[in-house]
């Protein structure tokens, strides 16, 4: 299943693998601590880690510059990336945010019409939750006016969370080091996102005839910093002219049947248009195609009358979640079947001491195996002390397993830097089994589990942990010197994540707060459970049939294309299709493939590498941009959204 091609860039792949500097994991660590703590410019929440982008870009067009003005020795391409990785793992976890919220959610949100004193909190066990009423009160209506934060009752709620983290951060550091080699060296992925910080790295350490010594580079990046500087300044000064960038297309869809295109959008996102140019271009098209594909699904579906429910939680349909289901299981076998070999080698290995096979990995064969099942079975255990049937939670892990490979897959290969997906563990335990099977105590603290660490892939640090093994290569950094400072930048993000996170809503109040991310988010995992309780769901032919469906039709997207190099559609497109990440860049990435399709018909690869400086120019202008108005707004109480608001 090759998805891409390799590496273009001044990638430096071959020498000796050594370690960086000291200063590199002191420089990583203050910026971690830093955007952790709150401070302003750390824009995340996407694979991209624009932040990251941001640091890095800074030091190498500021600080590497006047260090060699000063005589001393600037940062090499292999310290700039071990910072870029640090950050990136700190920016792309999303745990500690989701984490406080999910745990007072369910008692501050509780009411005699929702009856979920009743039917949830007898599941809930006291020493996973704040125990005190007004931890929880304070966290959503702010702290009393001379009271200090409940940092004890805090505390003792985060500690068995923080030991179940770092078993989900183990399990993904063990898979990451069980498919790098399959992947980077055998598939030859193209990691579209590493481009950009190796490309940057390279020109930190050597300006001379680098990327930043390109006019063409700094024109691309112009375009999105001239766009959105204009567009920030009307926002702060009405008459200001400013040029839309998203377009709704809902009011010309009123009438039934094309009501049911809704919603539907055109985003115009420079970063995603940059990617889709440097993609393989049934790459770009394909996630276009198959969004499209989609909601002619759902027309058809009006024209003749159907029930098209909504998935709950999710902006796609429960068909095209169906759908996407049975397609990520059908990736997931591919994906095994296709490293059956690579995993074979890996075993055997692992089975002799100080085998030479393994050597340069970011940790021993062995030790990611026995790192793997040690992890699974640590969370096994802790989800059976919550109440989980110890069944359930196998599947539940398996389940969360599949679901970050296949993520991993997507973005380290696809370079869909703002992914998310329309399931997760327990959508499939239910339509698959049943609720009732599940039961309730299961159903109740794996729902809750799911909405921390597995329900936003961006939670799913694979894709993350995969670049910096593939910008350790770049940078000639040993990889298990940088899984050691993308451990540390984890362990670090967790906890000032965490003391920030608490701190922040409860001196702001969640509830003035306000959006998704503080009032709805914390119902959520509440409400999910109330309806599988109250509505238990059965296993139905109609889901099985379009699950099979999504499985079938993936398996023969891959067929073809292991088949016939020609053939234009690529099953990553459709995996994702229904998803809220889709429905904001599918515009973006027609515009990527068409600008692609373009200039390499009648320029060709001359012209595609003319122009790739351009494009890589746009996706860090994005992210600097971004960066530029989240310190301003900051300072003037305007928040300005990143990437023409995809979130």
């Amino acid at each position: 299943m090759k998805v891409g091609s390799p590496v273009v860039g001044a990638a430096r792949t071959t020498g000796p693998k050594s370690r960086t500097s000291i200063r590199a994991i002191l420089v990583g660590l203050a910026f971690v601590a830093y955007f952790r703590a709150g401070g302003p410019g750390g824009v995340g929440g996407y694979h991209l880690a624009p932040g990251a982008l941001v640091v890095v870009f800074l030091m190498a067009v500021g600080v590497n510059p006047l260090l060699r003005r000063m005589r001393r020795r600037p940062f090499s391409a292999g310290e700039l990336l071990v910072i870029w990785a640090m950050l990136a793992v700190a920016l792309t976890d999303n745990i500690w945010v989701y984490l406080p919220l999910s745990l007072a959610g369910p008692f501050y949100y509780a009411k005699p019409a929702n009856q979920w004193a009743t039917l949830i909190h007898p599941y809930l066990p006291p020493w996973l939750f704040p125990r005190r009423p007004e931890t929880i009160r304070w966290f959503f209506e702010g702290i009393p006016q001379g009271q200090m934060i409940p940092w004890a009752d805090w505390a003792a709620a985060l500690t068995p969370w923080f030991v179940f983290a770092a078993l989900f951060y183990m399990m993904m550091f063990c898979v990451t080091t069980l498919l790098r080699r399959q992947w980077t060296d055998r598939e030859h992925f193209s990691f579209p996102i590493v481009q950009i910080p190796v490309e940057v790295a390279a020109a930190g350490e050597n300006r001379s005839g680098s990327l930043l010594a390109l006019p063409i580079f700094w024109t691309g990046m112009s375009v999105p910093l001239g766009l959105h500087l204009l567009n920030g300044l009307a926002m702060h000064i009405p008459a200001v002219p400013s040029l839309r960038l998203v377009i709704p297309l809902d009011p010309l869809f009123h009438n039934r049947p094309w009501t049911e295109l809704q919603p539907m959008s055109l985003y115009i996102v420079f970063a995603v248009i940059g990617f889709g140019f440097l993609l393989p271009l049934e790459i770009s098209f394909s996630f276009a195609f198959f969004y499209l594909f989609y909601k002619v699904e759902c027309y058809f579906g009006g024209v003749w009358g159907l029930e098209m429910p909504w998935a709950q939680g999710y902006i796609s349909r429960e068909f095209c979640q169906n759908q996407e289901i049975g397609a990520s299981i059908a990736l997931f076998g591919g994906i095994l079947y296709a490293a059956r070999l690579h995993l074979k080698e890996a075993w055997r290995a692992a089975l002799r001491p100080k085998s030479p096979e393994d050597a340069g990995e970011p940790m021993r064969y062995r030790s990611a195996f026995l790192g793997l099942a040690f992890s699974l079975a640590g969370m096994g255990v802790w989800l059976w002390a919550a109440g989980v049937a110890p069944l359930m939670a196998a599947l539940f892990l398996l389940l969360s397993v599949l679901v970050g490979v296949v993520c991993a897959w997507a973005v380290t290969g696809g370079g869909q830097f703002f992914l998310q997906n329309t399931f997760a563990p327990l959508e499939v335990m239910n339509k698959g089994l049943g609720s009732l099977a599940v039961g309730a105590r299961s159903q109740t603290m794996l729902r809750i589990t799911q909405m921390i660490f597995v329900f936003d892939v961006r939670a799913q640090a694979m894709p993350t942990l995969l670049h910096g093994y593939k910008a350790a290569d770049a940078g000639g950094v040993a990889r298990s010197y940088m899984l050691r400072a993308m451990t540390l930048s984890a362990f670090v993000t967790l906890i000032f994540g965490l003391a920030q996170q608490v701190w922040y809503v409860n001196h702001y109040s969640g509830l003035k707060l306000g959006t998704w991310l503080y009032l709805d988010a914390p119902q959520l995992p509440s409400q999910q459970i109330a309806a599988a309780l109250l509505n238990p769901v059965c296993p139905g032919l109609g889901a099985f049939f379009t699950m099979a469906g999504g499985a079938l039709l993936t398996v023969f997207l891959l067929a073809m294309r292991a088949r016939h190099l020609w053939f234009p559609l690529h099953p990553i497109g459709f995996a994702f299709a229904g998803s809220y990440a889709m429905y904001t860049v599918w515009f973006s990435f027609l515009l990527g493939w068409f600008c692609k399709l373009l200039v390499t018909r009648y320029g060709g690869m001359k012209g595609f590498l003319l122009l790739r400086p351009f494009f890589i120019g746009m996706i860090l202008g994005d992210g600097l941009v971004a960066s530029f108005w989240s310190i301003v707004g900051v300072i003037t109480r305007v928040g300005y959204p990143a990437f023409s608001g995809i979130s």
